[in-house]
């Protein structure tokens, strides 16, 4: 930074620091994307896991809590 007038300082600065915020918002991404990848499917992707059944008639649903009168 040391080429830029003092007059563009802060522009400078402020451009820097966004190119350093989206570097570090591609690196998350892609970090992300490989660790999504290399693990198994989780039951919220396959559809198997907790609230994906059917309610079966013959037994109750669960009752939702409500304030006390």
């Amino acid at each position: 930074m040391g080429d830029v007038p003092a007059e563009s300082s802060g522009l400078a600065s402020g451009l820097m620091m966004t190119g350093h915020e989206i570097d570090a918002a591609l690196c998350v991404a892609g970090l992300t994307a490989i660790a999504v990848t290399s693990s198994k499917p989780s039951a919220a992707v396959t559809g198997h896991g907790h609230g994906a059944h059917r309610h079966r008639p013959g037994r109750s649903r669960r009752k939702t809590w409500r304030f006390p009168r």
